[in-house]
């Protein structure tokens, strides 16, 4: 990893348009998948979206519930909402030790997932706000979420930051199923430095908008599955892949429209 020399990142670099990325094999709550690798339906991802206006801001949010993390501390021991229960978890009991926490990051190694507590529907307007990099040959960032539950469907959907030949990719997947990811857009040749990803998920439209370091990059519909019996994957993640990487913050609003 490399940050400017005093310790703060650098900005965002060019972004170029929207185009075709591989897709990641896993489950709904970003595990790995147990069986056949999943498919990949390019749909219409060679557009945008709606970016008829450039200039969208990200919309605000009267929080019902929120989920922070700025990695100064170990994310499991926060307790923001004074329930008496982490506000976050890592999966399967793994650690983070203090070594992964350095300067306000958390330098995720390969697999580790970080989940969100309480279980939550996500049945309202989500804004998610989150600053990740992955610089470094192999390294890949996740930030999943499981919404729009209702007693029948919900959506898993995720995004997944890259470093491919020198630069970051960043796509945006939506899953049908577990073995299915439908791509949404993707965003090549961001500068291999830390970016921030913002996120507006409306499930009144069944909608997802970005925006990239306050740039809006468009709007894509998700598609709903089918919601299992007994199905509790709802919370949201952030998810290192290959060989891991790495998050400076993470705010999750949970809003009240």
């Amino acid at each position: 990893m490399v940050f400017a020399a005093s310790g703060a990142p650098h900005g965002c670099g060019a972004l170029t348009d929207v185009a075709f990325i591989g897709s990641s094999d896993a489950g709904d709550d970003g595990s790995a998948a147990s069986s056949d690798s999943g498919s990949l339906d390019e749909g219409d991802a060679e557009e945008t979206g709606d970016d008829s206006d450039d200039a969208l801001p990200l919309p605000s949010c009267t929080a019902t519930r929120t989920w922070v993390a700025d990695f100064s501390a170990d994310p499991t021991t926060l307790d923001e909402d004074a329930d008496g229960t982490p506000d976050w978890i890592v999966r399967n009991g793994q650690p983070i030790d203090a070594d992964q926490l350095v300067d306000g990051w958390w330098i995720a190694p390969a697999n580790r997932e970080l989940d969100t507590r309480p279980l939550d529907d996500f049945a309202s307007r989500v804004i998610v706000t989150v600053r990740m990099a992955a610089i470094a040959e192999g390294e890949v960032t996740q930030f999943w979420i499981n919404a729009d539950h209702t007693p029948e469907t919900y959506t898993a959907f995720f995004v997944e930051n890259s470093y491919v030949a020198g630069a970051q990719e960043l796509a945006l997947y939506t899953k049908p199923s577990d073995f299915e990811n439908t791509l949404l857009s993707r965003v090549d040749a961001i500068a291999p430095e830390p970016y921030t990803l913002s996120l507006e998920l409306d499930p009144t439209e069944d909608r997802v908008r970005s925006w990239i370091d306050g740039v809006y990059m468009g709007e894509q519909n998700y598609v709903t599955r089918p919601r299992s019996s007994g199905m509790e994957h709802r919370f949201a993640s952030l998810v290192a892949r290959g060989d891991g990487g790495s998050y400076d913050s993470v705010r999750i609003e949970l809003c009240a429209d």
